[in-house]
C-alpha cells in the first residue's frame, strides 16, 4: 500500500464532501476507475477504499452542502458492494437516519442506496457461499431494519394520507419516502419470505412469553386472534385459537377463525377441514335447526359464519345447489339479512365469487356509491326471486 494511493483516495473523498459540481464529477470518475480496474486485482486496495468511506459516516453531518451529501451517499453506495454482509447493521442504521431528512433528494438517495445493500445480500442466495452464523445475523439485522421502518411509518403517519390509494400519489414527504423504502426492502421474494417468517416467529414468541392466558376466556382469545389475522400473523392466530379450543372443544368461533387463518395462508386442505368442523359443531349446538336465529345476539354470529363458509366453499367447487341451500338457510335464520347474503347469492347466480362481491363493496366504499352491487342484486332477484324485504311482505299482507 502506497502513501500516494492513500492520499489520492482521501483527496477525492474531500472533493466529494466539499467540492463543486465539477470537482464531484472528477472525483467520482477517479473513484470509479479505482473500483472497476485497479482494485479488481488488488483486494487490499479495495478494502482501503471501503474503510475510508466507512470511516466518513460518523462525520456525515459535517458536510454542509446538500448536493455534496447526496453525492457522498450515491458514490459510497457502490463502494459498499461486497461488504454488506459484515456491515449491514452499520450501513442500514446510517441510511435510516438519512431517510428522515427534510430534503427529498437526499431521502431518494438513501432509498436508492438500500437497493445496493439488497443487491449484495441477494448475491448470497445465488452463490450459496456464506458462513451460516454470519448469514443468520445478517438476516436478523435485515428484519430488524424493516421493523424500524414500520415504526417510522407509524410515527410519520397523518390522517391526510388515508385518501391516497397508491404510494406514487402521496405528496412528497418523509412518510412517502418511508413507504417507498419499505417497498424496496420487501420487494425481493427470498428476503420477503425471510421477513415474514421472522415476523410470525417474533409475534408467536411474544405471545408465549407475555400473554396472560389465565386471565383470558375463549372469546378474548378469539378476538385477539382475529386482530392477528388482520395483520397476517397467522401463526400467532393459530396459537390463540387452538388455546381457545382447549377451553371449549366445541367453540365454533375458533373454527371460524382457523378457516380465515388458513385462507390467508392459501392452505386449502386445512381450510376445508375447519369448514367441516365448524359446521359439524354448529349442528351439534342445534340438533334441530331454529326457525329464527337472532343476529343481535353476538354469540350467534359464529354459527352464521360457519354456514356462510359452507356456502362459499360449495360455490368454489361449483356445487351451486348446495351453495344456494346454505345461503338461503342464512336468510331464513335472519330475514333482515345483516350479513348481506342476498348480494353473495346474487353474485352466485351471476357467476361472481364471494371475493368478487367483496371487491364491489370495497369499490363502493371508496366511491361512496354502491349502485353497482345493488343493481346486481336487483337484476338477479328479479330473475330468481330469492329475497323479499320484510316491510314489503308486511305491505303485501295488509293488502
Amino acid at each position: 500500500m502506497t502513501i500516494e494511493k492513500d492520499n489520492f483516495i482521501s483527496e477525492n473523498i474531500r472533493k466529494i464532501k466539499t467540492g463543486n459540481k465539477d470537482e464531484i464529477k472528477t472525483a467520482k470518475k477517479a473513484i470509479d476507475k479505482l473500483w472497476n480496474t485497479e482494485l479488481g486485482k488488488k483486494g487490499e486496495d479495495k478494502n482501503l477504499l471501503f474503510r475510508k468511506f466507512k470511516n466518513e459516516l460518523v462525520d456525515f453531518d459535517s458536510i454542509k452542502n446538500i448536493n455534496n451529501k447526496i453525492a457522498f451517499i450515491r458514490i459510497s453506495s457502490v463502494i459498499w458492494l461486497g461488504y454488506v454482509v459484515e456491515n449491514y447493521e452499520l450501513l442500514s442504521d446510517f441510511l435510516l437516519i438519512i431517510i428522515q431528512h427534510k430534503n427529498g433528494n437526499l431521502r431518494r438517495a438513501a432509498v436508492s442506496s438500500f437497493e445496493y445493500l439488497l443487491m449484495d445480500i441477494l448475491g448470497l442466495f445465488v452463490l450459496k457461499e456464506y458462513n451460516k452464523k454470519k448469514h443468520e445475523r445478517l438476516m436478523l439485522n435485515y428484519c430488524r431494519s424493516i421493523d424500524i421502518v414500520h415504526k417510522l411509518i407509524e410515527k410519520n403517519m397523518s390522517p391526510k394520507y388515508y385518501s391516497y390509494k397508491y404510494i406514487s400519489e402521496l405528496p412528497t414527504s418523509i412518510y412517502k419516502s418511508l413507504q417507498q423504502l419499505l417497498n424496496v426492502l420487501l420487494n425481493p421474494i427470498p428476503l420477503k419470505a425471510i421477513y415474514e417468517k421472522y415476523r410470525q416467529e417474533k409475534e408467536t414468541k411474544n405471545i408465549n412469553e407475555n400473554y396472560n392466558f389465565d386471565e383470558k376466556d375463549k372469546w378474548d382469545l378469539y378476538y385477539d386472534a382475529m386482530e392477528d389475522i388482520n395483520n397476517d400473523l397467522t401463526e400467532a392466530a393459530k396459537l390463540l385459537l387452538n388455546k381457545a379450543l382447549k377451553i371449549d372443544q366445541d367453540f365454533v368461533a375458533a373454527e371460524v377463525g382457523l378457516i380465515e387463518t388458513y385462507k390467508v395462508e392459501n392452505n386449502l386442505k386445512q381450510r376445508v377441514k375447519h369448514i367441516e368442523l365448524a359446521y359439524k359443531k354448529t349442528l351439534k349446538h342445534f340438533p334441530v335447526l331454529p326457525e329464527i336465529l337472532e343476529w343481535g345476539e353476538i354469540e350467534n354470529r359464529q354459527y352464521f359464519r360457519a354456514i356462510y363458509n359452507k356456502a362459499v366453499y360449495a360455490q368454489e367447487i361449483k356445487n351451486l345447489k348446495e351453495a344456494e341451500k346454505f345461503y338461503k338457510l342464512i336468510l331464513e335464520f335472519d330475514p333482515d339479512d345483516h350479513m348481506g347474503i342476498r348480494y353473495y347469492l346474487a353474485g352466485m347466480f351471476a357467476g361472481i365469487m364471494p371475493d368478487g362481491i367483496d371487491e364491489l363493496f370495497d369499490k363502493g366504499n371508496q366511491l361512496q356509491d354502491w349502485s353497482e352491487v345493488e343493481n346486481l342484486f336487483i337484476k338477479q332477484n328479479k330473475k330468481h326471486n330469492f329475497f323479499k324485504f320484510i316491510e314489503d311482505e308486511e305491505e303485501w299482507s295488509e293488502e
